[in-house]
């Protein structure tokens, strides 16, 4: 039997919070090395644009500040799930300040998937009246970016995913809805175990990490994701979370 990789222990529910909280220091500090090369490397680019003219400048410029916008985002994400590996699941403390995740849903959608690389945009609902809510923003994207990526990519040539907002009286959270392929039903109690797909996914790109991602920050913050789905008749993800 092969020894489990780092990655896999990392995700695993039984793994202890101190070992997963080594490995993403590991992994912070492994990413520091390219993650700066690429950040110089985006800077001498804006510095370079001065020297071009025409639409040529503003394309470069363009696509530099992306990359360091891209790389500042990570950072952030590596940085903060370090912070938060110390817990086990559940045992998060609340985060202090509370945060307006319909605005940050409205900047992920806007960043990633406005349009999306075959021109579909994702919709967006809000059910019931908006509230602030405690949770990590970054990480909260981190989970939709996860879902609403996993929407398209499943779903090419239907209709664009739909992304939904719930709030009301006593819980709140997201539905993700695509038109897609869908996940044969035999699959589905595997799908939140580190690299397991869809047996009907084809050669479509992925690892395999994306829902267990989703599946584990959730967790974290004491909330639930669940997946309803059947092959060929798309995928709906929804997350639940109690007001704290």
């Amino acid at each position: 039997m092969q020894n489990p990789t780092p990655e896999a222990v990392l995700l695993e529910p039984s793994a202890p919070p101190v070992l997963r909280h080594i490995l993403l220091q590991t992994l912070s500090h492994e990413l520091r090395t390219p993650f700066s090369i690429i950040q110089t490397s985006a800077e001498l680019l804006v510095l370079l644009q001065t020297r071009l003219t025409g639409e040529d400048k503003d394309l470069v410029g363009e696509h530099a500040q992306a990359i360091l916008s891209e790389i500042t985002h990570v950072t952030d994400v590596i940085n903060r799930m370090v912070h938060f590996s110390r817990w086990e699941p559940g045992e998060i403390p609340p985060v202090a300040d509370p945060s307006n995740i319909l605005i940050a849903t409205r900047e992920e959608l806007a960043k990633d998937f406005h349009p999306w690389k075959d021109g579909r945009r994702a919709e967006l609902k809000v059910t019931g009246k908006p509230r602030l809510v405690r949770i990590d923003p970054a990480l909260f994207q981190l989970v939709l970016r996860n879902l609403v990526e996993n929407a398209f990519k499943y779903s090419p040539g239907k209709k664009a995913p739909i992304v939904e907002l719930r709030f009301g009286e006593e819980v709140w959270g997201l539905q993700v809805k695509d038109h897609g392929i869908g996940i044969p039903e035999e699959d589905l109690d595997r799908l939140f175990q580190p690299f397991e797909r869809g047996s009907n996914v084809g050669n479509t790109p992925g690892m395999g990490l994306g829902l267990r991602i989703a599946h584990y920050l959730v967790n974290n913050f004491y909330g639930t994701l669940s997946i309803e789905s059947g092959r060929g008749k798309g995928t709906t993800a929804t997350v639940t979370f109690l007001y704290r």
